[in-house]
């Protein structure tokens, strides 16, 4: 009798250690997945910036995956503004990148990195400067053949010009 009571105090005792142990790991990895992790990146110099006209008027930066904005509205806003404050986020991404003639979900979401950046400038040579991030090399490269290719055929004159050595 005392050695099944022993057991089962011993199948508890593992039990218990195990659910505890998966519940820290759950935890863990709630937390290291949290969009809230935004609110606490350090303030550095976004390697974009190197992109960027130093006399521009008007420079946005955003240093975050374009497609976790609407994952950072949701776990910010209050509980019933949540569905809202992520659509509100992914319109404006969208819109964004529209404004530049892009279209996120198609052309952007594959391969966009966390650092997003744009200039606007005025003066002798007025327009504006994308800056954009790329989690691996060649979905980059892909998107620039595909972006200067359906320019070309739509029969626009092509403005290429160097950048600082690019």
């Amino acid at each position: 009798m005392q050695k099944l009571l022993q057991q089962s105090t011993a199948a508890v005792v593992a039990i218990a250690i195990s659910l505890v142990g998966l519940g820290a790991a759950g935890w863990w990895w709630l937390q290291s997945q949290s969009p809230l992790k935004l609110q606490h990146q350090s303030l550095t110099t976004p390697a974009t910036t190197r992109f960027l006209p130093t006399d521009a008027n008007l420079t946005l930066i955003l240093e975050a995956d374009p497609g976790r904005l609407p994952d950072y509205g949701r776990a910010v806003a209050p509980m019933r503004q949540r569905r809202q404050a992520a659509e509100q986020l992914e319109h404006l991404r969208d819109a964004l990148f529209a404004a530049a003639g892009l279209d996120y979900a198609t052309e952007l979401a594959d391969w966009l990195g966390d650092e997003s950046a744009l200039a606007v400038t005025s003066g002798d040579t007025p327009g504006w400067v994308l800056a954009l991030s790329s989690r691996d090399d060649d979905g980059g490269r892909q998107f620039l053949q595909r972006f200067w290719q359906s320019r070309s055929l739509a029969g626009g004159d092509l403005d290429i010009t160097r950048y600082r050595g690019l």
